[in-house]
């Protein structure tokens, strides 16, 4: 029973991570659209710097119940991926 409630709340972690994943290049998209303007470039940028303080939390709860022999990730590593199909664990 245990091990199935740590397997719940690592597969928990791991949904909420890919999820906020899947967002984070759809938000840089939007920054480079040419008609955007100043403003929303600017709230933009406040959203994005707010999703990365979230991404890391995430990151942290994640290797916090990330189960032996499977890999941890840290913020390095993830803001530098450019597509979707980098990120193997997805």
């Amino acid at each position: 029973m245990v091990k199935y409630i740590a397997n719940y709340k690592f597969e928990k972690a791991l949904d909420h991570l890919q999820s906020l994943i899947i967002k984070w290049p759809f938000e840089l998209h939007k920054l480079n659209l040419s008609q955007t303007g100043y403003c929303m470039g600017t709230y933009i940028v406040k959203s994005l710097q707010t999703q990365s303080k979230t991404i890391c939390a995430a990151i942290k709860h994640y290797n916090n119940l990330v189960p032996l022999g499977k890999p941890t990730l840290d913020w390095s590593k993830v803001s530098h991926y450019a597509f979707l199909n980098d990120f193997n664990m997805l």
